[in-house]
């Protein structure tokens, strides 16, 4: 069986780092429909994410599905060419993960 990590970040708040749902305020229901996570047959989920806050909250969720891996490999190109530093202007249109001294 699949277990997703999902953890979130504050548009208000001060750091990039992400922390558990909770921390925020926020609430997750994941239904398995589905699927053996294979390439024939891909996990199918019903995920709902409720706010329990006062407030209206807005910022990012981040949903990782953390598997076994054989011989990983990967591949950067954005750190390789130079590009997606984190010494790059923040305000730009592409949103990806920034790459930042002391960060994992």
């Amino acid at each position: 069986m699949m277990k997703l990590i999902l953890t979130a970040r504050s548009k208000t708040d001060n750091t990039t780092d992400y922390s558990p749902l909770d921390k925020h305020g926020l609430q997750s229901t994941i239904k398995h429909q589905g699927g053996n996570g294979s390439s024939d047959n891909p996990f199918k989920i019903q995920m709902q994410i409720s706010n329990l806050n006062e407030s209206i909250w807005s910022g990012v969720i981040h949903i990782e599905l953390p598997f076994t891996k054989q011989e990983p490999r990967y591949f950067l190109p954005a750190f390789m060419y130079g590009k997606n530093r984190g010494e790059a202007p923040q305000n730009v249109p592409v949103r990806f993960p920034r790459l930042r001294e002391g960060t994992p």
